[in-house]
């Protein structure tokens, strides 16, 4: 059983045509196979039957890469505002609502860079129906196979036509594509842009002589100033077209150069294939060769999956085996930590009798650590022995005591009336007057020589014969 590398499917309304790549040479065709809806199929499942016949080959695929047909999107050539490929990316979707008059939530929506502008970049945008292209990827992926990429055929086709004509080395010749209904014009991309194309559809073969002159007149408007176009080239010959004319009314080089020729194939290819739809399946295979320039409609609404699915079941095997080794540690801590918590409250429980003990049977304070609690209960007991009353320098007596002890400081001549106090947890307010201004600051002087005391803020006025006076006061650090 042989391996293939890629897949290229391309995928009509009423027919698929699949392209199987040697695992060896990824340019090189093992198989191609048209699929056609058979007696009591409907059209509208080619999707469904060509991934179904594909799933059951006994070529195992690694990837497959879906060109889909021109009736299934709208091309549009843009002006993007950025250069940069991931702000196009950003914005193209709002670009080419406003260009199809519909709304991007409906549309799946790709592009490609076809050059650089003055202000940002030439882009081409295609844009087809959401639902549809869902139902296309859904089809797929019932039979079997998870498409990595899904693009146009056009774009499908610039990339076979680069891999087998090298047409970026032709800048000055347009390369012509007629299928069936269809007409496809390349013209080569500059400095690593992509080709810019265009599609339209072909008359009756008695009139499409004239409809590729005028086309081919057109495109010689709009071609580069700095590499006039000069040739044409047919890559497949174009039936109900006369070469000769075309070149004695557009004055160009018209030559015929078979694409297909070039197509490097183990066997001997099936000539019932279109060669135009067998070139865009070839192409849509060739996508791992030219990620940087594809266009893909998945990208944009269902994003592929495929390549992360052995990640992910290696990544959930990871994951639980890790948490069975969490769980595992966390038992451990778990364990060690009741076993401390064990030890701890039976050290409390100690403590608490000893407290007890040594606090007339009060019960332990909950809302501060006991030897906290023991601590300032010492300091406390040292101060009543100092005789500062039954509280620290903080407490409501000692900072009275305090005052008392700085007021009877104070000059024999000094005559003190204290009118009030308030006290808070830090300092102290004192309101009162004196016989005269300078009782008034040797009060002041008083309360700054104390040791325990320290003066804040003071203000003093005269009312009647006695001066008055407002401080605060806070005891010593």
């Amino acid at each position: 059983m042989e391996h293939t590398s890629s897949l290229g499917l391309y995928l009509s309304r009423g027919r698929a045509i699949a392209v199987w790549l040697s695992e060896k040479d990824s340019e090189t065709i093992t198989r191609a196979q048209a699929f056609v809806p058979t007696e009591g199929e409907s059209a509208q499942t080619m999707a469904l039957q060509a991934a179904r016949a594909i799933a059951r080959h006994d070529n195992p695929v690694e990837q497959i890469f879906v060109a889909l047909d021109c009736s299934y999107y709208t091309q549009y050539s843009l002006h993007s505002e950025f250069s940069d490929v991931r702000q196009i990316e950003s914005t193209i979707k709002f670009d080419a609502e406003e260009a199809a008059a519909a709304d991007a939530m409906n549309l799946a929506v790709t592009f490609t860079v076809t050059g650089p502008l003055p202000t940002g970049a030439e882009v081409m945008a295609f844009s087809a129906d959401r639902q549809t292209i869902t139902d296309i990827l859904l089809d797929v992926q019932e039979g079997g196979l998870d498409p990595a990429m899904i693009e146009p055929d056009a774009v499908c086709l610039a990339r076979a036509m680069e891999h087998m004509l090298h047409i970026a080395e032709q800048p000055d010749t347009l390369f012509v594509l007629t299928a069936e209904r269809n007409c496809y014009f390349i013209q080569p991309g500059n400095n690593g842009y992509a080709p810019k194309i265009r599609s339209f559809l072909l008359g009756a073969q008695a009139q499409r002589t004239a409809s590729m002159m005028r086309e081919i007149l057109l495109a010689i408007t709009g071609w580069d100033d700095e590499t006039p176009l000069k040739k044409v080239v047919f890559v497949h010959p174009p039936e109900g077209v006369d070469c000769e004319t075309l070149a004695q009314r557009t004055a160009l080089e018209i030559r015929v150069e078979s694409a297909v020729e070039k197509v490097r194939s183990d066997k001997p290819l099936d000539p019932d294939i279109p060669t135009a739809e067998l070139l865009m399946a070839v192409g849509a295979a060739f996508a791992p060769l030219d990620k940087a320039r594809s266009a893909d409609f998945r990208r944009d609404f269902m994003p592929y999956q495929g390549k992360r699915k052995i990640l992910e079941s290696s990544l959930r095997l990871t994951c639980i085996s890790l948490a069975v080794l969490f769980v595992a540690i966390g038992i451990f801590f778990q364990f060690r930590t009741w076993r401390t918590n064990v030890y701890a409250a039976d050290i409390n429980e100690k403590l608490a009798e000893e407290y007890r003990g040594a606090m007339y049977g009060a019960n332990p304070p909950t809302t501060e650590a006991i030897n906290s609690r023991l601590r300032r209960t010492l300091v406390n007991v040292r101060r009543v022995q100092d005789g500062l009353g039954p509280g620290d320098d903080k407490s409501v007596p000692a900072k009275l005591t305090f005052l008392l002890e700085a007021i009877n400081s104070c000059p024999p001549e000094v005559d003190v009336k204290i009118q009030q106090i308030m006290i808070t947890d830090n300092t102290m307010s004192v309101k009162g007057d004196t016989n005269s201004r300078r009782s008034t600051l040797d009060l002041f002087d008083a309360v700054k020589k104390h040791p325990r005391l320290k003066l804040g803020t003071e203000r003093m006025s005269i009312s009647g014969n006695r001066d008055t006076f407002d401080f605060t006061v806070e005891p010593a650090q």
